[in-house]
């Protein structure tokens, strides 16, 4: 129940984000509505993996936990998105990492250039389309397509921000589509 809940509200924090020059509503930024948002179409995906392992991750100087699972979606629009979660002071927090560049030079290495960072606490976006450079990268086995690492290493220059993600010892590799 809990993948569940994570996955819904993971769709629904992406689908609303992944529109270009809209807000979370779905609204063109900039622009003032009087009236009720209408609601933002939801970015269709053509594959998602769910990856149960060891996460931690790093933002400032020192590494932190975060939840067992990490997903990995290909959009319609050929972009691609690693999600990471976690619970600080109560609260969870979601962390969006997507980009569009990527590269396979073989069956157990596949690369993804991140481009974007998102961040949202308790469904609310207190980080949205930062500029970020910097890649994940899966590493499976090359007979079952099984996850056994992702490590993403992005990095934004103007604040100086290092930030990593890494899910090591992946024991279940869940394929939803």
């Amino acid at each position: 129940m809990k993948t569940n809940k994570l996955l819904l509200t993971l769709f629904i924090s992406i689908g609303l984000t992944l529109i270009p020059n809209h807000n979370a509503f779905g609204q063109r930024k900039g622009i003032q509505r009087q009236t009720a948002p209408k609601a933002a179409p939801l970015v269709a995906f053509k594959h998602l993996t769910v990856a149960t392992g060891d996460c931690r991750f790093r933002l400032k100087d020192r590494y932190q936990r975060c939840e067992s699972k990490a997903i990995f979606m290909e959009l319609d629009n050929d972009r691609g998105v690693f999600t990471f979660s976690t619970t600080e002071k109560g609260k969870q927090v979601i962390f969006i990492l997507s980009g569009g560049a990527d590269r396979q030079p073989n069956l157990e290495n596949y690369f993804l250039s991140i481009d974007k960072f998102r961040a949202t606490i308790d469904g609310k976006f207190e980080v949205e389309d930062l500029p970020v450079r910097g890649e994940c990268h899966i590493q499976m086995q090359p007979n079952t397509g099984h996850f056994e690492a992702i490590k993403c290493d992005i990095y934004e220059d103007k604040m100086r921000l290092d930030i990593r993600f890494y899910l090591d010892d992946i024991v279940k590799t869940e394929k939803v589509k």
